[in-house]
Order: structure tokens, then sequence, then C-alpha cells
């Protein structure tokens, strides 16, 4: 059975003595810092208060009452029920010793702000990652398919059929198309060639449909107007993809039609009754392996006209209050550029938060007011310099941050100062 912090917390709570811990609290504890330093705090507080007693207190005073004389004494007679129920207090205020804070005391993230503002500086980590849907980001409108160029000849066919059954080649099995060539059957030859063809011929209006479609995209492309860096980097490197994919499937269409073109015309002599004897088995499968091959290359020539664009980055850098300096890489499926500086960063992500120093101040004081070692809030406009809404979580450790993390739109941005 998992033990979650809350489940550890109220059971430490129901101990009598913190010297006796049952095994499994002692072994989630040994795994997780956060119980760990919970059931440190709580044998301390509980160490401490009978210490802290005095001389003339009241009787009936418990040793939580004897804390908070020592820590408030204008408090002196306010009754806790249980040092139990004081460390629960002191626990459920995220390791802190809520007592012991003032009500002037800033929260952890206001505190941190301004030791930052009076400080030397630190060194920092950037990590990102982002996703750009292509189609919703760029607002692109699909193409009618009806317009594709399609095939100029098709398979010939008898107007009557010999077989006595109809026959379905799915897939231009060579054996029976051969067969019924070999067994002078022109027409069922025909026949399942056209039906063996139509994979093909389906993998032509999709490549072709493809290509109309991304130049199209192109020139809607052309026409976008960014509202931000990533935006910008994603419609670029979306316009250097399609040109790339646009060469590739025009060649394999070309392929594909001329491969289509060269069959029709070896099984044309079959629909001649004449002539039957001119189009050898081993042509008609020579032809047909032309064409199955080059739909095979067709169907991967395909182009992906509503695609996800993403990118990583990783960087480190050093921050002080009236500068920052920041180096890394970004990369993503067509290779890795690395950046030298907050203005050189192609996706603009440093610059969210480094291209002004006095920003992560502001971003650190822009965060609602708590004691937590977990705060997550709503980024008030203006605080970072871009029109996108975002959203933050800070996680904090003995009093330092230890992790920023900020998301908006498929971009996550994760800052970890080092220690």
């Amino acid at each position: 059975m998992s033990i979650d912090h809350d489940t550890f917390a109220e059971r430490l709570d129901d101990l009598d003595d913190l010297n006796d811990i049952p095994d499994d609290l002692a072994e989630h504890a040994r795994t997780c810092a956060v119980c760990e330093r919970r059931m440190s705090l709580a044998r301390n507080i509980r160490s401490t208060a009978p210490h802290l007693s005095t001389p003339d207190a009241d009787t009936t005073t418990s040793v939580a009452d004897a804390v908070l004389v020592r820590t408030h004494p204008q408090r002196a007679r306010l009754r806790v029920v249980t040092i139990a129920a004081a460390v629960v207090a002191v626990l459920a205020a995220g390791g802190l010793i809520v007592s012991n804070l003032s009500g002037t005391e800033p929260d952890g993230l206001a505190r941190i702000a301004d030791e930052l503002a009076n400080s030397d500086g630190i060194r920092f980590v950037l990590s990102s990652e982002s996703t750009v849907d292509i189609a919703s980001t760029l607002d692109l409108e699909p193409t009618d398919s009806g317009d594709i160029e399609q095939l100029s000849t098709a398979i010939p066919r008898c107007e009557e059929r010999v077989a006595d059954e109809p026959t379905v080649n799915d897939g231009l099995d060579l054996g029976p198309i051969v067969e019924a060539i070999a067994n002078n059957d022109p027409c069922l030859a025909l026949e399942l060639v056209d039906d063996g063809a139509q994979p093909a011929v389906q993998t032509y209006t999709a490549l072709a449909t493809s290509i109309n479609q991304a130049n199209d995209n192109l020139e809607q492309v052309a026409e976008f107007e960014p509202t931000t860096t990533l935006e910008a980097a994603a419609a670029e490197q979306y316009s250097e993809q399609l040109r790339t994919d646009l060469q590739e499937a025009e060649r394999a269409l070309g392929e594909l039609r001329s491969s289509f073109d060269t069959l029709v015309t070896t099984v044309q002599p079959l629909s001649e009754q004449d002539t039957v004897g001119s189009a050898s088995g081993t042509a008609v499968e020579s032809g047909l392996v032309a064409l199955r091959a080059s739909a095979e290359t067709a169907d991967a020539a395909v182009i992906d006209t509503d695609p996800v664009v993403r990118w990583t980055q990783v960087a480190t850098g050093t921050w002080t209050p009236t500068s920052t300096e920041i180096s890394g890489s970004v990369e993503n499926d067509s290779g890795a550029e690395v950046f030298n500086g907050v203005e050189e960063d192609p996706l603009g992500i440093a610059g969210l938060v480094w291209s002004d120093p006095d920003t992560l101040i502001a971003l650190l004081q822009s965060a609602p007011p708590s004691r937590n070692n977990t705060v997550e809030w709503a980024v008030p406009a203006g605080v970072l310099p871009d029109q996108q809404s975002w959203d933050a979580t800070a996680q904090l450790s003995e009093g330092r941050l230890d992790e920023l993390v900020l998301r908006a739109n498929g971009t996550t941005i994760t800052i970890t100062p080092a220690r």
C-alpha cells in the first residue's frame, strides 16, 4: 500500500513515541525527502517543547502551550489541545514552524525575490520543450482534393467478361494474371490487372492531393504574420520542410505515373483479340512489379500537411540583477543550432525571462502569497514580454528555489538554479 504525504502526516500525528516509528512509515521516510523532513521536524518539536516550560506556568498549560510561551509571549494562555495538533499545523505549512513566523515576514517566493534582487546573481540551467500545431497556429485552410491532376490513362477492359464468376485481385497477385494470359484468357487477365492496380491509383490520388495542399500551405505560410518568435520559427521550419517534402513527392508521383503508363501500354494488346500473343506474361509481370514498387515509394512520400513541429532546448547561464549571460542549443528533427546570448536564441524562449534582468524578480513577485513548497499561479499580463497566457509553478526546498516552470500553448520552460 502506497503512502502519500497527507497519510504520512496523519499517522505521524497519532504516534505517542516518534522514536518508535512503524516499519512502513520508516521505509517511506527513507525514500521521500518531504516526509523525512516532516518526521525530523516533529521529533525536534516534541523533544524541545518540554524544556520551554517555565516554573510559573499554569499547571493546566500543555507542552504545546510551552512552545507558544517562548515564541509568542503575548499568546501564552492560548490553549492548544495537544502537541500533535501543533505538529500537524507545522507540517501542513510545508515544514515551517508557523508560530515562529510573524505576520510581516514575507512568503517564500517574495523573500527569494528580495534576496535575488540584493544578491551577486545565480547560475541556472534552462530547458524547454515546444510543440507547435502548424494547422491551428497558422490557421491553414484545406484545399479541395478534386483539383488534382488525374491519371491520363487507364487499364483497358473487355466489354464482356469471359470468366463465369467475378474475380477480385487485391494487391497485385501475379499468379492468377500470368495464368490467365497463359490460358489465353485476356479479358480475365485485364480485369485482374485493373483490380490489382487500384491500390496504386488510390496512392496516386493521396500523393497528388497532399502535393496540392502543400503548395497551397506554402502560400498561406508566406502570408502568415507571427506574433511571437516561436511562431515565426515554426513557420520557417514548416516551409523548409514542405519544400524538401515537395521535391520528393513530385519525384515519386512522376515515377508512379510513369510505371502506370508503362503497365497500360504493356497490357493494351490483351484488349485486342488479334494481338493477344504479343502481351507476354513475363512483360505484364515485370510491369506489375514496377508499379508495386513505385506505389510503395509514393505512399511513403505522401506529405503530412497537418504536422506538429517540436523543439527541445538546453542552455546554461548566469543571472545578476543587472545582466544575463546564456548559451545553449535548440534541436528538432532537422538538426541542432547553437546560440550564444539571449538575442541569438532562434525560438525567443531565452528572452522571455532573461532579456531584462528585472523580469525574473517581477515573475517571482507576481506569485500569490504562500508559504507552501509548491506554488502555482497564472502570470499576470505584462510580467513576461509576450501576449501569451502563462502559468507558473515554483518548487521550493528548505527555503530555496529548486525549480521554476512556465507553461503556455504547448511550450514548457524549466529554470533550475544551480546549487
